[in-house]
């Protein structure tokens, strides 16, 4: 491996800023990625290079917050697409995990405790079945952060037929192995959240907290 290789490898940029001319697009990404890494730290994420081993790792950041929208427009990203991935690859185990968890959410309309924690199982179902690593390590941190607004949602509104409805339609999709309706109804599901958000008068702008989330887990 040549010099240039070797520096790139341990994660550094300096001398492929001096071999190359600026106006070289590949080398401007590279240092833009190495950047927002490192200001991730300021974010909802902390990354972590080990030079050593060249071993990535996320980790939620402790003492920051996101506000709703910014982690609504993240989920919206990642949930669609795991879906799609899912209706390609889900086995019979797991679809059946996912009728079982259906069957539970529709009996726990007056639980909204249990409500939030059947969402989240579902989506986390769906996640699993894309067996896509990369999206999952992507979405695990923001996911943390975002499903405590469940909870607020659910104490105001009655959102829980309307829940059910959109799951059955995903399963529906990810059993009949049709990525596009799934990707839809996975979209549409995170948009309708975004109006009850609204709807439940809650301010978008507002951040959600990581003491939203350990009292959403921890049930208190």
């Amino acid at each position: 491996m040549n010099t240039i290789g070797q520096a790139f490898c341990r994660g550094d940029l300096t001398i492929l800023r001096e071999s190359v001319k600026p106006a070289n697009e590949p080398v401007r990404v590279a240092a833009g990625c190495r950047r927002a890494a490192r200001c991730s730290e300021h974010g909802t994420t902390i990354v972590r290079q080990d030079h050593r081993t060249h071993k990535t790792t996320l980790r939620p950041a402790k003492r920051r917050s996101s506000a709703f929208l910014e982690l609504w427009e993240s989920m919206r990203c990642f949930e669609p697409v795991l879906a799609e991935c899912a209706a390609k690859r889900i086995d019979h185990d797991t679809l059946a995990a996912l009728r079982t968890n259906v069957e539970r959410t529709k009996a726990a309309f007056e639980d909204k405790r249990d409500l939030v924690h059947l969402d989240i199982g579902f989506h986390q179902i769906i996640a699993r079945a894309s067996r896509n690593r990369a999206l999952q390590l992507s979405r695990d941190p923001v996911s943390q952060l975002f499903y405590p607004a469940f909870l607020r949602v659910f104490s105001r509104l009655n959102a829980g037929e309307r829940l059910v409805f959109a799951h059955e339609k995903i399963l529906q999709a990810l059993g009949s192995g049709d990525p596009v309706e799934a990707r839809s109804w996975m979209d549409k599901h995170i948009v309708d959240f975004r109006r009850g958000y609204e709807l439940a008068n809650f301010d978008i702008n507002a951040p959600v907290s990581w003491s939203e989330m350990k009292a959403a887990n921890s049930g208190g």
